[in-house]
């Protein structure tokens, strides 16, 4: 299931139903799956079309950014709040 909504997740980011979905496997205790995520919301860093410029602007996967630095480490938080405000 995991592996499934990490390679569809910029669409499952840009639903409704789907961010919910992505906003659990953050809320998760298990390591294994944040990491994958974090992978995946790095995708494309230093692009135009990186995976958090993408969520940054979508109404709905702005809620997993949010989401994101709420439930992951501090680092990862930083790097994310880092690339939203430059």
């Amino acid at each position: 299931m995991t592996k499934i909504a990490v390679t569809n997740f910029m669409e499952l980011s840009s639903n409704k139903f789907g961010s919910n979905i992505i906003e659990v496997m953050l809320k998760s205790q298990n390591t294994s799956v944040k990491d994958m995520v974090v992978d995946t919301i790095f995708h494309g860093e230093g692009n135009e079309d990186c995976y958090i410029n993408r969520l940054m602007k979508d109404q709905f996967g702005n809620y997993v950014l949010k989401s994101a630095i709420q439930f992951l480490s501090l680092e990862v938080s930083d790097k994310i709040i880092d690339h939203v405000i430059n």
